[in-house]
C-alpha cells in the first residue's frame, strides 16, 4: 500500500496546507479529498513509478552500449552490431510498455 502522504505530495507537489496522520489526509487545501480521489491519485503514482522503472531499465540498456561498439558497428565487426540491434530491439520492447 501506498503512502497518501507520498501520493499527494508527488501530485500536489508538496503545496502547503497538506497533512497526513497514519496513513490518513488530516488537512487538505479546500477539503479532505474523498477516498474514490484518493485512490484514483494513489493509481496514477503507481503508474508514474512503474514508468520511473521502465526509464531507468532503458538508460542503463543504453548506457550498456561503449564508444568501441558505436565504433565497431560502423566498422562492421559482427559482436557489436549483433550487441547494438540487440539492445535496440530491448529499447522497443520497453517503450512499448510506456
Amino acid at each position: 500500500m501506498i503512502n497518501i502522504g507520498t501520493v499527494i505530495g508527488w501530485k500536489f507537489n508538496h503545496q502547503p496546507g497538506m497533512s497526513t496522520i497514519d496513513g490518513k489526509i488530516t488537512a487538505f487545501p479546500g477539503g479532505i479529498p474523498s477516498e474514490e480521489d484518493q485512490s484514483k491519485w494513489s493509481g496514477e503514482y503507481e503508474q508514474f513509478i512503474e514508468q520511473q522503472k521502465i526509464y531507468t531499465q532503458i538508460e542503463d540498456l543504453e548506457n550498456s552500449i561503449t564508444p568501441r561498439n558505436y565504433r565497431e558497428f560502423v566498422l562492421g565487426v559482427k559482436y557489436s552490431i549483433d550487441k547494438i540491434n540487440k539492445v535496440d530491439a530491448a529499447i522497443e520492447l520497453l517503450r512499448a510498455e510506456l
